[in-house]
């Protein structure tokens, strides 16, 4: 799968849940009308009921983001597509990002390693996970570690894959002072993704560093 067709994938997933908070809000604002006319409530309050009903849903479904966005929106979408499982789709951890977007690092990165540790296979949380380790300076030593995990899951896309690798570059090239890692992990690019882009890439970086060691040495 190319990177392109899994930020398709996961846009969809995000489509379908705005879709079910519609519902979700559609079906307070109905409910509310059932129990105001069974209340024999009649407009203007009708009007001012079933809003508030409508406005009630919509509010829950923002203020419990995670139960909505791992239970709620689970279930309805499941309800519309019975056949969504045939399609595995990765979790977008949405919630976690909204805790680091609080400025909440550790309290993310916590939530994170809770999930990483749980679920083997969760390659997005790995990504995220390292993404803010990096990002934030916190621990770039666990970043490294778990774009490694993600290249060793199995199933993992020839995209994350790769974009595994590159983040690896950077940090051994950056932080981590490892330069001579960024050259095993540039050749990995070639073997493992030849015909690619990123691999052409890879050979010509790796033939003018190899330059670059030898006009060094001759000095």
């Amino acid at each position: 799968m190319s990177e392109s067709d899994w930020l398709a994938k996961e846009k969809m997933v995000r489509n379908k849940k705005i879709v079910v908070f519609c519902l979700l809000s559609i079906i307070g604002m109905a409910l509310s009308a059932a129990c105001a006319s069974l209340a024999h409530i009649g407009p203007p309050a009708l009007y001012l009921f079933v809003l508030a009903g409508g406005l009630a849903t919509a509010a829950f479904a923002l203020w419990f983001p995670e139960w909505f966005a791992a239970t709620a929106a689970h279930g309805f979408i499941s309800f519309l597509s019975p056949n969504q499982g045939l399609a595995a789709t990765e979790a977008t951890y949405s919630h976690i990002q909204a805790i680091a977007a609080r400025g909440d690092t550790a309290g993310a990165l916590k939530e994170y390693e809770n999930v990483i540790a749980a679920e083997p296979a969760a390659i997005e949380a790995r990504i995220q996970a390292a993404e803010l380790y990096a990002t934030s300076r916190t621990d770039v030593v666990r970043a490294a570690a778990l774009y490694n995990e993600v290249r060793r899951i199995d199933g993992v896309s020839a995209a994350r894959d790769l974009y595994a690798s590159q983040r690896l570059i950077d940090l051994y090239d950056g932080p981590l002072r490892q330069p001579s890692k960024s050259l095993t992990e540039l050749r990995r690019i070639i073997d493992r993704h030849q015909g690619s882009r990123e691999a052409d890439f890879a050979r010509s970086t790796l033939a003018k560093r190899r330059g670059e060691q030898s006009r060094a040495g001759a000095q």
